[in-house]
């Protein structure tokens, strides 16, 4: 069997290419969520997952233009074949030291949240973020997840049907029930001082995306929470990172 210096760049990228096309669409777009979800929440393994998402297309390419050459007859040399390895190799690791930047500083994002702002699962089940916990009466509760958008309509670009999880506290509004929540982006938490001064709109209410920071009505007070994670199966469970304030201004 005949090896070059590109075999194992050959080896690592068909195996890479392989694997990934072995989703479909929808399980590809639910894996890249998921990458996405890791990297903020500074999981090494999805961290993982991620960089070679980035690094193996190169490989792919590479290994293309070594294969057409190959086919028309192109013989590298061993010292050519060299060269190439050297490159791929510097871009491999120009990727893990990129990768391992972004995993450190994320990691340092979750360690430098105030000690003030309290790690919790919301649940279908409800959540009150005043007493920390789900409620022994649900009528006590400031929402609960759901997996379709609150209200009348579906997000063009966020569909329901338990892809994706919602807040949902359309039940403390007893005139309109409106939902009231606001997706304040990717932004610091400690950048949210104040409640918005309008909640967001069907068809526009944004589902608990990792990373993003959403501020709520509760029965007694206010909440802003960052998502860590959300699960769109069984109970529709969230992790976050929550604030709570009985007036509308946010002290941290």
């Amino acid at each position: 069997m005949y090896f070059s210096p590109q075999t194992p760049f050959v080896l690592i990228a068909s195996f890479t290419t392989t694997l990934f096309s072995n989703f479909s669409e929808a399980e590809g777009f639910f894996l890249r969520k998921k990458i996405i979800a890791g990297l903020i929440a500074g999981e090494g393994f999805l961290s993982f997952l991620l960089l070679l998402s980035l690094v193996c297309p190169i490989l792919v390419v590479q290994t293309r233009i070594y294969l057409l050459e190959r086919s028309f007859g192109t013989v590298y040399s061993y010292k050519k074949g060299t060269r190439i390895m050297k490159k791929l190799g510097l871009t491999f690791i120009l990727g893990l030291a990129l990768g391992s930047i972004v995993f450190v500083g994320c990691k340092k994002k979750t360690a430098d949240r105030s000690p003030s702002y309290l790690l919790s699962t919301i649940t279908h089940e409800g959540f009150d973020f005043s007493a920390g916990g789900i409620p022994a009466d649900w009528n006590n509760a400031d929402g609960e997840t759901v997996g379709w958008m609150p209200g009348s309509g579906v997000n063009p670009n966020y569909p329901n049907n338990d892809i994706y999880i919602w807040w949902r506290n359309s039940h403390l509004d007893t005139a309109t029930y409106q939902n009231m929540t606001k997706d304040m982006g990717i932004v610091d938490m400690a950048s949210v001082t104040q409640v918005p001064g309008s909640w967001d709109v069907s068809p526009n209410i944004l589902p608990l995306l990792a990373g993003h920071v959403i501020v709520a009505k509760c029965k007694d007070g206010y909440v802003k929470f960052e998502v860590v994670s959300a699960d769109p199966t069984g109970v529709w469970p969230a992790q976050v990172y929550y604030y709570f304030s009985s007036s509308a201004t946010f002290s941290e």
